[in-house]
């Protein structure tokens, strides 16, 4: 007769080459178990199975092999367990995360800078239309910047959008979705009084046993898990993309004192200077950024794993 070893757990782990991250499944059993029933090469980490989950049967109890207790398992939920013994709901045998099972986020560390800058800008007269490129062509540095004599303000600018003058920083940091794991909803029937040797339709009787251990020979197993782990590879490099907008005054003087008009938004639009042929002693941008981007890295999912995980042995 031909065997199966069918390895269940309790919930789902979230985890990433440098960390780890936990996340219940509302349905399972995450009571603390005792530690005296793992081996000391399971994992420790978040949450465990209760000691019911594994009778304490005398050895060979249901024909048990050595270190396993008979225990009732079934692949789905439908049927109930029956009277006297205990119902353990675990998800079982992960086989596949989706595609979104590893993403990357994105973090601004440091904002993108806009000074200093120089300024193009185009003119007309009382047309609107501001389709001349200016041959003044200062460096504004967010101060009050003095002009060249001889310089006056036209009646109509337009200052487009402007690139930055250093691009800022980011982080990128990889987010495992245990949610994407494909798994099973087993179902396991747990008789303490080890009394239980047959099993009712819908279930077969298994041998288990707390950690991810070897199966007799000529039996197959799978794997699953108190969590199911999904481990994501480190993020590529991240990068921050923006444009300089804000405004820019115009003033007579070389002080930044006597404003011509309002100031001019730095957004490509033809506006009205207020000046008629007013001289320009001196110009402040002041800079604001727009359109903030952060375009996260690439990650991908490099294997999907359990956390103290169960073994069982089914005929």
């Amino acid at each position: 007769m031909s065997r199966r070893a069918i390895v269940i757990g309790a919930a789902a782990v979230v985890s990433t080459i440098a960390a780890a991250c936990l996340v219940d499944i509302p349905d399972v059993v995450t009571d603390a178990g005792s530690d005296a029933n793992v081996p000391p090469d399971a994992s420790q980490d978040g949450p465990s199975l209760p000691d019911a989950v594994v009778p304490s049967c005398e050895a060979g109890t249901c024909g048990a092999p050595a270190g396993f207790a008979p225990i009732l398992f079934a692949s789905d939920r439908s049927a109930a367990c029956p009277p006297g013994t205990s119902t353990f709901d675990l998800p079982a045998d992960p086989s596949d995360a989706g595609a979104s099972a590893c993403t990357c986020d994105c973090n601004v560390t440091t904002q993108p800078s806009c000074l200093p800058q120089t300024l193009v800008h185009y003119v007309d007269g009382d047309a609107g239309i501001c389709g001349q490129e200016s041959t003044l062509k200062p460096v504004v540095d967010g101060g009050c910047d003095k002009q060249q004599f001889g310089f006056v303000a036209s009646p109509h600018w337009a200052v487009p959008l402007m690139p930055t003058t250093a691009p800022g920083a980011c982080t990128s940091a990889a987010k495992a979705d245990p949610s994407q794991v494909t798994v099973a909803q087993g179902r396991l029937c747990v008789d303490e009084s080890c009394a239980t040797c047959a099993a009712p339709a819908g279930f077969q009787v298994c041998y288990a046993a707390i950690g991810d251990l070897a199966c007799p020979v000529g039996t197959t197993k799978h794997l699953a898990g108190a969590a199911a782990a999904v481990t994501c590879s480190a993020c590529s490099s991240c990068s921050v993309t923006a444009e300089c907008g804000g405004s820019v005054a115009l003033y007579q003087d070389s002080l930044c004192s006597t404003p011509v008009g309002s100031p001019v938004p730095v957004d490509g639009g033809c506006s009205p200077t207020g000046g008629t042929l007013s001289p320009l002693g001196s110009i402040q941008y002041t800079p604001a950024v727009f359109n903030l981007a952060c375009k996260a890295g690439k990650t991908t999912t490099t294997a999907i794993g359990l956390a103290s995980p169960l073994t069982v042995c089914c005929p």
